[in-house]
C-alpha cells in the first residue's frame, strides 16, 4: 500500500537550491542529485516504515532538532543529503536536511 507524500515548502525550496548548486559545480550533477532524491522519496512513499527512526544523537544535523520519536531518516545515495520525515495520519511528511560528511 502506498502513502501520499506531502512535501513541506521549505523542503522544496532547499531541494531547488541544492539542485542548482550541484548543477553549477558538476556537469549533470543537479540532475543526478534530483534523481537520487526522487528515488528516496519514492521509497518513502511506498515503504515509509523501512527507514530507521531518528535518535536524540542525531540532533546535530544542521540544527534540525528531534521533535518526535517517530521521525525517520532517509539518505540519498551518493550525495551528502539527509531527509527527515514522519508519519502523520497515514501520510508521510518529509523535511529535507543537508549535512556535511565527516
Amino acid at each position: 500500500m502506498s502513502n501520499k507524500l506531502s512535501l513541506q515548502p521549505a523542503f522544496q525550496e532547499e531541494l531547488d537550491e541544492t539542485v542548482s548548486a550541484y548543477t553549477q559545480r558538476f556537469a549533470g550533477g543537479g540532475m543526478d542529485f534530483l534523481l537520487a532524491v526522487e528515488e528516496v522519496l519514492d521509497r518513502i512513499e511506498k515503504y515509509p516504515e523501512s527507514f530507521p527512526i531518528r535518535s536524540k544523537h542525531d540532533s546535530d544535523i544542521r540544527g534540525a532538532q528531534v521533535k518526535s520519536t517517530q521521525q525517520k531518516l532517509a539518505r540519498a545515495k551518493k550525495f551528502p543529503y539527509l531527509m527527515i520525515y514522519h508519519m502523520d495520519s497515514s501520510q508521510a511528511k518529509s523535511k529535507g536536511r543537508t549535512y556535511l560528511r565527516t
